[in-house]
């Protein structure tokens, strides 16, 4: 594999777009810094607002996260998958149309239920009365929110890793810069949803970089896409894509069901649900970057698949797990070394359970990233079913392990249940991927492992990374040389373009 097989060539075929490999590392560091800007973000929400605020704005965007993609029946969600199938054939401006079409429908039942029903459904999101007014808004705000997400999946069906990463991180800054001027007028948790809804809008003004892309996709219609053809096809994608993110967004409701009704006590378990929450603040940040990556990625691969080229998806695959597992066991050293500071000078000693616990959560959200990354596989194939079938499983061990260990070990064995439960969804997943005859380098185990030195502390963390960053430089064992020239094509120009001038330290040893 080298830097031309992980690059497309612009042409009537070849759409003009990232290459993999920059679009990932560009991506990364993008999304690096905006959820750093996230993360201080939502401190300073903690010192504006009152306990009760906080809640009602969390409540809030809990709805924004559900609510968009199940008013589009998640058809934005395909793009990934079929861009480039309709694109190669001429056919994706009916594509898009009709999807748009069918999204805006959902949106205006969606709309015109919640001012329509605003009491009963403000209550049923908020757990409080709603006015007419604030539902608007949440409502107004609600529209904007799934352009910005229409626009996104666009942008990376496109294979434009860049607009997309430009998009987010232009959304984070945004968010966060009026967040705070708002609040200082108005410090109530509906001038963040405000903030929100305007964000999503100014955000997208890097969409006019994809006006020259979509012009090079049009052309004839090589045959009439029939509705019938194309709804067969891309509805039960649709649906396994909707199906799958409900099954994770149900992980973090049993552990905290499970603590809130396993404890001794009502208020013991409150608690300690706050306990869990605490022990998030800084792993969830690698569980939004693990699905803005999966997005990234699958495009790409799906390029590959509609071309026949099944080996490349293997390798490509491979290196791009390899990378990003590399980088979020990284990053998960830096927030266990932070996380003492935070946790005793921000949070005043309040979450001690918390901090002891948060290994287990990154450990949890490196096995995640490397499930979700490698069942883009079968989102090629169309077999979302098998991704769904492997999340209900390890959903079920999580529920059945928490029922088990809750009641001895209280947050500990929260935690401890979520991460074994994220490692048997990893070891299906690659059981899964075997049986279809998809094997890895023992390089790639390695890496995937690498996380469970979380649990000896940072300092054997930071050894066991000082040490593949040693083989990759000196060696061919964990990356080989074609990985490292593409590492070394794609990665030094990002940095480069952010002020960060280094020479390259790959030695290309072949030692075939």
């Amino acid at each position: 594999m080298d830097s031309a097989e992980l690059s497309e060539n612009s042409g009537p075929m070849n759409l003009a777009s990232d290459s993999i490999a920059a679009g990932l590392s560009f991506m990364l560091i993008a999304n690096v810094l905006q959820r750093g800007i996230g993360f201080g973000r939502n401190v300073g929400f903690c010192s504006f607002l009152s306990e009760e605020q906080l809640g009602l704005w969390a409540l809030a965007s809990s709805f924004f996260v559900l609510g968009a993609p199940l008013a589009v029946l998640g058809l934005p969600g395909t793009f990934g998958r079929f861009v480039e199938t309709y694109r190669v054939r001429g056919q994706l401006p009916s594509f898009l149309i009709r999807i748009f079409l069918v999204s805006l429908i959902g949106t205006g039942v969606m709309s015109i239920a919640l001012l329509v029903m605003h009491q009963a459904l403000g209550h049923l999101i908020l757990g409080v009365d709603t006015t007419l007014q604030t539902m608007a808004l949440i409502v107004a705000t609600l529209g904007a929110v799934i352009l910005f997400n229409v626009s996104t999946e666009l942008a990376n069906g496109l294979r434009q890793s860049k607009i997309a990463s430009m998009m987010h991180s232009s959304s984070s800054l945004i968010f966060t810069l009026i967040s705070i001027v708002v609040l200082l007028v108005w410090p109530d948790w509906r001038s963040i949803v405000l903030a929100f809804g305007l964000s999503s809008l100014l955000a997208l003004w890097p969409l006019w970089r994809l006006k020259p892309v979509i012009a090079e996709s049009r052309s004839n219609e090589v045959a009439k896409l029939k509705p019938s053809e194309m709804w067969r096809r891309i509805l039960p994608f649709a649906a396994s894509v909707w199906t799958m993110n409900l099954l994770i967004n149900l992980f973090e409701v049993v552990d905290r069901y499970t603590l809130l009704y396993l404890s001794a006590t009502p208020e013991q378990g409150a608690a300690l649900v706050g306990q869990f929450h605490s022990a998030k603040i800084l792993p969830v940040l690698l569980t939004s970057l693990t699905s803005l990556v999966s997005a990234m990625l699958l495009p790409y691969l799906a390029k590959d698949w509609e071309a026949g080229e099944t080996k490349q998806v293997r390798t490509s695959l491979e290196f791009s797990v390899k990378t990003a597992i590399f980088a979020f066991f990284v990053i998960s050293i830096g927030a266990m070394v932070f996380a003492p500071w935070l946790f005793q000078y921000v949070l005043k000693n309040k979450y001690q359970e918390g901090l002891d616990a948060m290994p287990l959560a990154l450990i949890y959200c490196c096995f995640s990233a490397s499930s979700v990354l490698l069942q883009n596989y079968f989102w090629c194939a169309e077999k979302g079913r098998v991704v769904g079938l492997i999340t209900a499983l390890g959903l079920v061990a999580n529920l059945l392990l928490n029922l088990w260990w809750v009641p001895y070990f209280g947050l500990n064995g929260a935690m401890a249940a979520t991460a074994i439960s994220g490692l048997a969804i990893l070891l299906l997943t690659l059981i899964s991927l075997r049986l279809v005859q998809i094997r890895f380098s023992w390089s790639f185990y390695l890496i995937t492992a690498l996380p469970l030195l979380l649990l000896m502390g940072p300092i054997a963390a930071m050894a066991g990374a000082a040490v593949v960053v040693i083989l990759t430089s000196r060696t061919s064992a964990i990356f080989d040389a074609a990985e490292k020239r593409i590492l070394d094509h794609s990665l030094l120009p990002v940095l480069t373009k952010i002020g960060m001038t280094i020479p390259s330290i790959w030695h290309f040893r072949d030692h075939r």
